[in-house]
């Protein structure tokens, strides 16, 4: 009897186990496809969700259950009406998956209640109840709805940038004076190297003569560019050419006090005269970040914020210089066997977002664009292809610029994205285990 009663509590136990398992899923169901009336509205793009962790930009999980459903069906079609439709199937497209047609309006001329016919449904939730349902009734029962996240995060990415939103960065010196772990500028793996500024002057001519001499910002950066003695020069080039562009210096601060008397002339006046705003990168060392942000504002240097990554940036008051954690860094892993999934890279944080201009090419990321120091230290053979840039002096005009940086390039099959961690600062041990799975 004991028995008996001892096998029915087990029974019971499972079974509220796998009731609270269905009940979960069924909210969640119901969250994402279920829309009342009072959520709903005539805008077709809500504001942005909140990306899920800093390290990537979409929804992981949710852009690989929408890859699966798309192997699912011989005929695969999207529904939408708007340019969020558009750049989901443009997403597609650089993923090499075919879709048959976009629909734009119900009832189709296509039958979609066929077995071996897929649906995905490129509406936020605020719009989705109705376009399912429209879907069911013409008999469609295979229907797949991303999440907002990823509908965002695709448009996001996909979408080429305007001038105003278009972000370039320089390395004026690819060393450091650090030694940091996961650095996918590869700085502390590189020999010493400072660009040259004739070399500097004839590609920030060219970016301007496309850019009719303004985008978003540019940033100057590293390595450390402070290692550069001419970086007084290079501030005032490029704000010669980009007269009204907001221009960032990034730096660890460690030589700003040196700077008023490097060769190449005073950093620190070079930079008031030209408005070049100061971004300081905040390590775990005893330097005296508040001694480096007085050093900078005496100057009437603004400084911006205080970088520290997964904190996010603060602005440059003792208030705020007070509450910094501790410096956080990110592992971008390479499969050595280029063996990456094709639809991870839309998670990526970099993408059409970190454009890199290196000796006359615009790259789409820093790993690209420094590679060659990744090679070079480990004996690897990590290839770059043709279309993992593109040269400034054959693009006609920025509109080819900004096409290509919100394109899948060849090199992308080497990122592990979903492999991205976070971790403590430390410095590098030099070592390939640093960027490998």
């Amino acid at each position: 009897m004991t028995k008996s009663f001892e096998g029915m509590n087990m029974r019971n136990q499972n079974l509220k186990t796998v009731v609270k398992k269905c009940l979960k899923r069924i909210k969640l169901l119901v969250n994402r496809f279920n829309s009342t009336s009072s959520n709903e509205s005539s805008s077709s793009q809500p504001p942005a969700p909140k990306p899920i962790p800093y390290i990537v930009t979409g929804d992981p999980t949710d852009i690989q259950l929408l890859f699966e459903f798309s192997e699912r069906y011989e005929k695969l079609y999207i529904f939408g009406t708007d340019e969020t439709a558009q750049y989901l199937l443009k997403f597609f497209d650089e993923c090499g998956v075919r879709i048959d047609a976009l629909i734009t309006r119900l009832p189709s001329e296509i039958n979609l209640s066929k077995k071996n016919v897929g649906v995905i449904v490129a509406c936020y939730e605020h719009n989705a109840y109705n376009a399912v349902n429209s879907l069911k009734k013409t008999g469609c029962k295979n229907i797949y709805r991303p999440s907002d996240l990823t509908l965002w995060a695709t448009a996001n990415k996909m979408r080429p940038r305007p001038r105003e939103r278009m972000w370039i960065e320089i390395n004026l010196a690819d060393h450091c004076n650090l030694n940091c772990q996961f650095c996918d500028h590869y700085s502390q793996l590189s020999k010493p190297y400072c660009l040259d500024i004739s070399t500097y002057e004839r590609d920030i001519k060219r970016l301007a003569e496309l850019s009719n001499g303004h985008i978003g910002i540019l940033k100057l950066q590293g390595g450390e560019p402070l290692l550069n003695p001419d970086i007084a020069k290079f501030v005032r080039i490029t704000r010669k050419y980009f007269p009204k562009t907001k221009i960032k210096l990034f730096s660890n601060g460690i030589l700003l006090k040196k700077s008023e008397t490097f060769e190449g002339g005073n950093l620190l006046q070079a930079m008031k005269d030209c408005d070049v705003s100061l971004r300081l990168t905040i390590y775990p060392l005893t330097i005296d970040i508040a001694e480096v942000v007085k050093t900078a504002q005496q100057y009437g240097i603004q400084v911006e914020e205080i970088t520290n990554y997964l904190q996010g940036a603060v602005k440059a008051d003792s208030d705020s210089l007070s509450k910094l954690e501790a410096k956080v860094s990110v592992k971008h892993p390479f499969d050595l066997d280029g063996g990456a999934n094709k639809y991870e890279w839309i998670n990526c944080y970099q993408l059409n977002e970190s454009i890199v201009l290196r000796d006359g090419k615009l790259y789409t990321c820093p790993q690209t664009a420094y590679i060659h120091i990744f090679n070079e230290k480990f004996g690897t053979n990590l290839e770059l292809s043709d279309d993992d840039y593109i040269d400034i002096f054959e693009a006609k005009n920025y509109s080819e610029l900004s096409e290509f940086c919100a394109k899948r390039t060849s090199f992308c099959r080497y990122c592990a994205v979903h492999k991205r961690s976070p971790h403590q600062w430390k410095t590098s041990t030099r070592r390939i285990d640093e960027y490998i799975l």
